[in-house]
């Protein structure tokens, strides 16, 4: 099945920088767009990531290319992620080469946004990985291995300030056991805007309860709760329930749905499992602040003073707030998509007549030689739109016992500004006034003018000569039903 991309993304064979050639476009999430693309400099395959924060930016529909804000109000917000987006970028260049991470390459700015170049990672996830080689859970020394280049990775980044924010199975490439961490680039420090709200950058079983809070800071411990998860769910095939769910409405107490790897009887001992819970703690003032302290703590060799588990008052009322807030938007969404299905045909229309009132007002009150300019430079977008373009309309059956079209001719009504087709022209009514355009298989277009008194009708050849010049028959018949022909030329 063939991939459908958002509309708004670059076009295939885009080219940036005169370098970097977009081939396919690899993910959206809200806060910046993934594109696969081709260096033809260093004839290689880099990874280009472009911020386009989708609910406050746009794409120009003419050059396909520029971002800008839909309103002015966010241009603040829109800066911001620039710049944190850039700072980032600049930190993680400084520190190439890097084993375990595919590493930032270039950044730029172009068509008024962010571009960071990082390197192409082929694999699957470690999850998907192990699965192949074992059909039951991987054991945590298995784990621990292969994730060892990412975490020592981490740990580096972490001593320069830098936190991924976005850790999860899809963001970590394995291939022949070697593991590569991606993803990096996004300012994920912004995600907790009001504007990113709705975008998928951050996955909850992965996300820990400050990257939902408004004015917190991320830092080392929020990586080590998405590794710690990961580890969690390789070892057990569980998926850690996501911090509103392991949280009460603050009237009683909950038990944590995320069940103790020592009460799982999975082989693993306690010690270890109190490692990974402590790891997987909801504060992050109560895990590890590093993946040497987490792997030292999972070591082997038991220590007399193990890792104790903090447990403080759970924000009660911060999750009973974040559940409260999901349940509203699942009806809003339900709401939303209920007014689309019974009211979005009506929009659609009304819409349609109010973008075909300023074509038809203006095409009305234009001379014919402006008539046949406009009809030979509408767009094709616009003629689906506006016009009966029969080159979109499929064909009869003439094998059938019926040739009877499945479809509507629409006519402009000039009284009501909207569209009727032909059943519902009224030509007994005080006042007629209609107007159709046509866009026929043999390259013509006819332009028809109906009203009380008599039908005028212009068809212009849409393919001019070799001088330019477009032939053009008008003919207008009266209410007697006497008409009268006209041929001329006419160019622009």
């Amino acid at each position: 099945m063939e991939k459908k991309n958002p509309k708004y993304v670059l076009r295939i064979g885009t080219m940036l920088q005169d370098r970097y050639r977009v081939d396919d476009v690899l993910d959206s999430n809200g806060m910046t767009i993934t594109y696969l693309a081709f260096d033809i400099f260093r004839e290689q395959k880099v990874v280009i990531k472009e911020l386009f924060p989708n609910s406050i930016v746009e794409r120009n529909q003419d050059d396909a290319l520029t971002v800008s804000c839909v309103r002015y109000i966010d241009e603040h917000d829109f800066y911001t992620l620039k710049e944190h987006m850039l700072k980032k970028a600049k930190a993680l260049i400084a520190l190439y080469p890097m084993e375990g991470i595919a590493n930032i390459l270039n950044f730029f700015e172009e068509n008024q946004t962010i571009y960071v170049i990082a390197e192409y990672a082929e694999g699957v996830s470690p999850l998907e990985f192990m699965q192949k080689i074992h059909s039951h859970p991987m054991q945590l020394k298995e784990i621990l291995k292969l994730l060892k280049p990412v975490m020592e990775a981490l740990d580096a980044l972490h001593k320069k300030g830098i936190v991924h924010g976005r850790i999860s199975p899809a963001m970590i490439r394995t291939k022949d056991k070697k593991v590569v961490l991606v993803g990096f680039g996004d300012p994920i420090e912004d995600a907790m805007l009001p504007i990113l709200e709705q975008a998928t950058v951050r996955i909850p079983e992965y996300s820990a309860l400050e990257q939902y809070m408004e004015n917190s800071t991320l830092g080392s411990e929020t990586d080590v709760y998405a590794v710690a998860a990961i580890i969690y769910e390789a070892v057990t095939r569980i998926t850690v329930a996501p911090f509103y769910d392991r949280i009460g409405d603050g009237n009683e107490e909950k038990e944590d749905p995320v069940v103790a790897l020592k009460d799982l009887n999975i082989g693993i001992m306690a010690y270890q499992s109190d490692a990974i819970m402590k790891a997987l703690n909801i504060y992050p003032q109560d895990r590890y602040d590093t993946f040497e302290e987490l792997v030292l703590a999972l070591s082997e060799t038991e220590f007399e003073e193990q890792s104790k588990i903090i447990m403080h008052r759970k924000p009660h009322s911060f999750a009973a707030k974040y559940n409260y807030i999901r349940k509203v938007r699942l009806v809003l969404i339900a709401g939303a998509i209920f007014i689309l299905l019974f009211f979005g045909p009506k929009a659609y229309r009304y819409f349609r007549s109010f973008d075909a009132k300023q074509f038809y007002t203006k095409l009305d009150e234009a001379n014919v030689y402006e008539q046949c300019r406009m009809v030979v430079q509408l767009s094709e977008s616009k003629r689906e739109k506006y016009a009966n373009d029969y080159n979109k309309i499929e064909e009869p059956d003439m094998s059938a016992n019926t040739i009877e079209p499945d479809y509507e001719i629409h006519y402009y009504d000039k009284v009501t500004k909207r569209f009727v087709t032909n059943e519902q022209m009224n030509m007994d009514a005080k006042i007629v006034r209609y107007i159709r355009l046509d866009y026929r298989r043999n390259n013509t277009a006819i332009l028809m003018f109906v009203d009380e008194n008599e039908v005028k009708q212009v068809t212009v050849n849409l393919k001019p000569d070799i001088f330019n010049v477009y032939s053009v028959e008008e003919s207008i018949t009266d209410k007697e039903g006497n008409t009268t022909y006209q041929s001329y030329k006419v160019e622009w």
